[in-house]
């Protein structure tokens, strides 16, 4: 008589293993509510797909407070099943929530979705976690528009020579990103005819801006 294995549990494995290679592609933490709902039994998928909402729609800051209770939910009760062979890589990916300054979680934000190739979120994060920080070396409200709004003015008067190049340069190509028009400037339209000269700058500059 030939041997029957109940296959359920591997291809649960499969559907995780299929959603972390599918968020390493868009970074959306949403493709896990599901598996994680049927593992822990519990709403933790639900906060995982709304914090995932909110991060995308750039608003980082309700993104940040529904994956704190994510983490907490996580740590006191953690999960058995296939959740568990999985829990800590989605642990790392939101690492970012315990930066301890909003420009900070910004920049690690920018980061992530710059690896997934993600690039107009990326020139967004990137872009305020630098006026966040000029806001809060300034001793504002990074919270508040009109705080952003005289940090940015201030920042740009200043025209400093050691990043003032480099400011304009994601600056324009954050807004070539956004608005889908062709740029005017050449450089920008080099950059953004291929891929990996615009990995590779974005990178840059986000590392001389946001050391």
């Amino acid at each position: 008589m030939a041997s029957v294995f109940d296959l359920k549990g591997l291809l649960h494995i499969v559907e995780w293993v299929k959603a972390l290679n599918n968020f390493d592609k868009d970074a959306d933490y949403g493709v896990f509510a599901n598996l994680l709902d049927v593992d822990t039994g519990r709403d933790s998928g639900q906060l995982l797909s709304d914090a995932a909402f909110r991060e995308r729609t750039t608003r980082a800051g309700e993104a940040r407070g529904l994956l704190r209770k994510f983490r907490d939910d996580i740590e006191n009760h953690h999960p058995g099943g296939a959740a568990s062979l999985f829990v800590d890589t989605l642990m790392d990916k939101t690492q970012w929530v315990e930066e301890d300054k909003l420009y900070k979680r910004q920049r690690s934000l920018a980061a992530n979705y710059l690896t997934s190739g993600d690039y107009l979120r990326a020139s967004i994060y990137a872009f305020e976690a630098i006026i966040t920080a000029q806001v809060q070396e300034r001793g504002g409200n990074p919270d508040r528009f009109e705080d952003r709004e005289a940090a940015k003015a201030d920042f740009e008067n200043q025209n400093k020579p050691d990043t003032w190049n480099s400011y304009r340069q994601l600056r324009n190509l954050r807004n070539a990103l956004a608005h889908g028009n062709p740029p005017s400037r050449r450089d920008i339209r080099q950059m953004m005819d291929s891929p990996e000269c615009l990995r590779e700058t974005l990178k840059c500059l986000i590392d001389t801006l946001l050391p």
